[in-house]
């Protein structure tokens, strides 16, 4: 429950109408704790890409692929291309190219984990991610708020 409200309040903050904010609020409470296989069809490309910058804003690539490391990743880079955001969807399709250029493990320990991290070898994904704009979360908003309103 803590860690809905506290993803709620930070991703709630955008520039929208009081509106807008009720359906980003809206979302975040129906889908943003949803596992994917239960999630509303109609909200399942949202899901995608807000996991997607969830994971990719508090850890980069790295902590997106380990955390993430059964996500139809390419679905996702799909879910943003239609909502517009084809940059984005380049830049984790090709993310995608080098995390599977070779045979991964897991890290076990905290010290694996950093040993990973300190390789870099996605830090230019993140740089790229990063600097884009608009931001990833603004064709989010819009097409949850899109899907809200034509319901």
């Amino acid at each position: 429950m803590m860690l809905k409200l506290i993803l709620t309040a930070f991703l709630g903050l955008f520039s929208g109408s009081n509106e807008d904010r009720h359906y980003w609020n809206q979302f975040i409470d129906e889908h943003g704790m949803s596992e994917l296989a239960d999630v509303d069809p109609d909200f399942r490309e949202e899901l995608l890409v807000f996991r997607y910058f969830s994971e990719v804003y508090n850890g980069g690539h790295l902590q997106y692929f380990l955390n993430l490391d059964d996500y139809p990743w390419e679905e996702t880079a799909d879910a943003m291309e239609n909502m517009g955001a084809r940059e984005h969807a380049r830049i984790l399709r090709r993310a995608i190219v080098v995390w599977r250029a070779e045979q991964r493990k897991p890290p076990r320990t905290a010290e694996e984990f950093v040993e990973e991290a300190q390789k870099d070898e996605l830090g230019e994904f993140d740089s790229a991610m990063y600097r884009l704009k608009p931001i990833i979360e603004d064709y989010l908003d819009k097409s949850i708020i899109q899907k809200y309103k034509r319901r």
